[in-house]
């Protein structure tokens, strides 16, 4: 479902981009920092590769893309505020459909949350028990989705292109959506913005009275006590109590994992994208998660995972240096709400992994690049000519068509491939797997998938199935990986990912790998009994 939200994203600044850059009158400045981070990500993301530490030129590109997307609507968003002119028409369109796309997304919820109506293929089934989350896929997306709404409604306040009643009523709207995901990042992006505009309040010239920015505060915290009365009311499951919402999880047992794995690796760290890898370099001495994690659920260890601690620091510190520069400047009541708009996802992605999402991501860059013309930073600007803009705007176009193509034909593929490793229809994997030229982390991925582990297999193949796993450390192919050691002759590493696959995914999957070695041990595959498998 992501994949097509963000296609629509990338897609529609695709064609923003390139619409502004023709527009322009001439060549746009840009200030230095984020074009820095840009390029010093680039440069590590190129050393990754060439140095091996990234296994597959496609996570490279994957990276790469999403930054040149992020740069490219922080270009769009600055030429957009450079040309408004006080009149902000184009901005103004892109705060209203933050507010349409909100207003939308919580009346899916409701339905879900209610079942009062059948939306057929235009709403997400709401799985028993589930939390609401419209059609984004998770409740605390859904969450930062209604949060950026409601920043979008302050902006056109701000404007005078909403008031009175009308303000009222869809802030409500937007308050009670963020209270029927019952995120804990919902209570830190409202409190971020009652605090962030009481503070503006007389420097940037709100038009918000304090007591207003109190009253929406008051109303998110009522609404979450009353959620469990109503839900009770109305015969309606509350899917997560208060006291629940108030414990930490998973989370801190999991960031104690990850700082470990950054001391484990404090220089060059584990690449882009390869959290996963991290968490199997630590798995044995930590406790079990009952699952992989791709992201460490928090930018900041993310960035030291990917780049090592001085190069991840310093991407860290830039980002760090930009907001501070920003604040110090704003002045600005347009300046003031993006930047809350900003701050609200970067809440979000110090407790998970939004900005992966490129319907995030982009509307973060839009905002950001806007942040930069109505409150502007000391220092140098680059200029960046129409022709610039257009050229790169092409560019990451040509390579999301890449991208996109490679990731139906392996959509499609994958989806066959289960219904075979389920045995539907089939006792075996039979349909052949496509050759991805852009993807190069799926292709080895699904070429993976239709290997049966067997004795007498080469260095290449065990090679091949190392890197695989080591990338996607899943259950299916951290088993196929020990079985593919135990058959030839290395039952001790064989054993070891067993016992990483049982620290990462839990007993139930332990047993199951377990259960299937004893059961070829016993006949097909004798070898598999110099494994040790602890109960």
């Amino acid at each position: 479902m992501s994949a097509w939200s963000d296609a629509v994203a990338i897609t529609g600044l695709l064609g923003l981009s390139a619409v502004v850059a023709l527009r322009a009158a001439g060549a746009g400045r840009a200030p230095w920092r984020l074009p820095a981070i840009v390029v010093l990500c680039w440069v590590v993301l190129l050393a990754q590769f060439v140095t091996g530490k990234l296994l597959y030129a496609g996570d490279a590109l994957m990276a790469a893309l999403y930054l040149g997307l992020w740069f490219a609507a922080v270009l769009a968003g600055g030429r957009m505020a450079a040309a408004s002119g006080g009149r902000d028409n184009a901005l103004n369109a892109l705060a209203a459909a933050w507010l349409f796309v909100a207003l939308l997304s919580v009346g899916v919820a409701l339905v879900q949350w209610t079942g009062a109506l059948d939306l057929g293929i235009y709403e997400n089934g709401l799985p028993p028990g589930a939390r609401p989350f419209a059609n984004v896929g998770q409740p605390n997306n859904f969450c930062t989705l209604s949060f950026l709404g409601l920043c979008g409604l302050l902006w056109l306040r701000q404007g005078q292109r909403v008031r009175g009643a009308a303000f009222w009523l869809g802030a409500v709207f937007l308050l009670w959506g963020m209270v029927m995901t019952q995120s804990r990042t919902g209570w830190l992006q409202i409190a971020l913005l009652v605090l962030w505009g009481l503070a503006m309040h007389a420097r940037a010239g709100l038009r918000i009275a304090r007591a207003q920015l109190l009253a929406l505060g008051a109303l998110f915290a009522t609404g979450v006590l009353l959620w469990p009365v109503i839900c009770d009311a109305l015969l309606l499951t509350s899917s997560r109590s208060l006291d629940d919402q108030m414990r930490a999880g998973v989370r801190l047992p999991y960031w104690r994992a990850m700082l470990d794995a950054i001391a484990r690796e404090p220089l060059w760290g584990y690449g882009w994208q390869q959290v996963g890898a991290a968490q199997q370099r630590v798995a044995l001495d930590h406790p079990a998660f009952g699952v992989l994690f791709e992201h460490s659920h928090n930018l900041v260890l993310d960035l030291l995972l990917w780049n090592g601690v001085l190069l991840g620091g310093l991407i860290v510190a830039l980002l760090a240096w930009w907001f501070v520069a920003h604040i110090r400047a704003c002045r600005d009541a347009r300046a003031a709400w993006l930047l809350a708009a900003v701050g609200g996802v970067v809440v979000h992605a110090l407790l998970e992994y939004p900005l992966d999402y490129a319907y995030f991501l982009i509307p973060v860059g839009l905002a950001m690049g806007a942040v930069e013309v109505f409150a502007p930073a000391r220092g140098l600007r680059l200029r960046v000519p129409r022709w610039a803009a257009l050229g790169f705007a092409l560019l990451l176009g040509a390579v999301f068509v890449g991208v996109a193509s490679d990731y139906v034909k392996a959509e499609a593929n994958y989806r066959i491939q289960r219904f075979e490793l389920a045995h539907i229809g089939t006792d075996r994997v039979t349909t052949p797997a496509p050759h991805l030229a852009v993807l190069t982390q799926l292709d080895a991925f699904l070429q993976v998938a239709h290997t049966d582990p067997a004795p007498g297999m080469s260095a290449a193949q065990l090679e091949g199935l190392r890197r695989v796993t080591l990338r996607y450390g899943f259950e299916p192919e951290l088993r196929r990986y020990a079985a593919a050691l135990a058959l030839n002759g290395q039952p001790a590493e064989a054993a070891r990912q067993l016992q990483i696959l049982r620290r990462i995914w839990g007993e139930r999957a332990y047993a199951r790998a377990r259960q299937q070695f004893e059961a070829l041990a016993t006949g097909k595959y004798p070898e598999l009994r110099k494994v040790s498998l602890p109960p």
